[in-house]
Formats: structure tokens, C-alpha cells, sequence
């Protein structure tokens, strides 16, 4: 799977989220969730003006989810209500989406990041770039410049999109490996 590059556009497309934290549920964030697709789209020139997430929103809007996308669950007025305005990344091959859209492959800077750096980024990459984070083959994030959970990170080389790493990768659910922008699976 090849890797690819997306940047922020200073677009962002506005959605309603209802939750319940806490509760049980078997979809795939274990508990109960619903998103409106996209309702409009906003522009925001500058840090100062982006669109504000959270419980901001009229909530006699009837585009408001009342139930749970992976069960019969039904909101109550007790849960979460939340207004997400999600900017727009772009491709270099002129393709939208989101950050929450966990395309596989997407690869992006993550400039808000600054917390568990590996020393590799630290001695090679940190005047140079902001830290990277890239999606792999099963949909998980990864920050190919952060401190591994078994050692100080991964020697990352190349420019993104086309970088490799080393040691192989280990997320929950895919281990493999990124050489010049392409993952490979584990063999074996």
C-alpha cells in the first residue's frame, strides 16, 4: 500500500455527534456513537476564527442523530451533544478528507504533537519538520516520529511521503513494514 501526503485547507465540514461515554456498546468504539454526515462546510482564514466543537449547537435541530449507528440505542438528553467542525485535508491528487476518515496510507504533519518524541526526531528531523503521523493498512494511527512502546522510536529516512522506517511497525492489529512509502505485511 502506498503511502501519500495530505494537507490542511482551512476548510472545515461541520457535523452533529451524539455519545453516550460510559456505556457498553459493540460497535467499533465500544460505546454508543452517531455522526451526521456532512452539513455544511465553513471557511476560517485564520487560528482565531476556526469553528468552536462542542455542546454549541441548538439542540431542537432535528438533524441531531437519536440513535447509536451500530445498535438500537437511543440518545438521551443526558448525553453527549457535540458540534464538529473537522478540517478539510487535501491530497496532491486534488482528494478531500478527513482526519477522522483514517484513510489508509493518509500520511500528515501532526504540528500539535510535542509530547513523546523519539531522540531519531529529535537529532535529525525536529529544525527540519513537524512531527508525522500516518495511517496504516488496518485503519490505526501511527506517529512514525514518536518513542515506541519497546525501545527510543523508529529511524525514520526520506522525505514524506516516501520515507522508510526501521524497526518494522507494530500497531494493534498489523505489523509490517514502510520502506520508500509503500507497506508491506509481516512474512510470516
Amino acid at each position: 500500500m502506498q503511502c501519500f501526503m495530505v494537507h490542511p485547507t482551512s476548510r472545515f465540514a461541520v457535523s452533529l455527534r451524539r455519545y453516550a461515554s460510559g456505556s457498553a456498546c459493540t460497535g467499533k468504539f465500544g460505546y454508543h456513537n452517531a455522526v451526521t454526515g456532512k452539513l455544511e462546510e465553513v471557511q476560517s482564514a485564520h487560528n482565531a476564527d476556526r469553528p468552536v466543537n462542542g455542546d454549541v449547537h441548538p439542540h431542537d435541530d432535528p438533524r441531531w442523530p437519536t440513535k447509536c449507528d451500530h445498535c438500537d440505542y437511543v440518545f438521551t438528553d443526558g448525553d453527549t451533544w457535540q458540534y464538529r467542525a473537522e478540517e478539510i485535508y487535501i491530497s496532491e491528487d486534488g482528494r478531500e478528507m478527513l482526519l477522522s476518515d483514517r484513510t489508509p496510507g493518509m500520511m500528515y504533519f501532526v504540528t500539535w504533537r510535542t509530547a513523546r518524541l523519539s531522540p531519531h526526531y529529535e537529532s535529525t528531523w525536529k529544525e527540519k519538520r513537524p512531527p508525522l503521523q500516518v495511517v496504516c493498512p488496518n485503519g490505526k494511527e501511527w506517529c512514525v516520529d514518536a518513542i515506541s512502546s519497546n525501545g527510543d522510536g523508529w529511524v525514520v529516512t526520506g522525505e514524506p511521503p516516501s520515507i522508510t522506517c526501521s524497526p518494522s511497525i507494530a500497531v494493534p492489529g498489523y505489523h509490517g513494514f514502510l520502506q520508500n512509502g509503500i507497506f508491506t505485511a509481516d512474512i510470516g
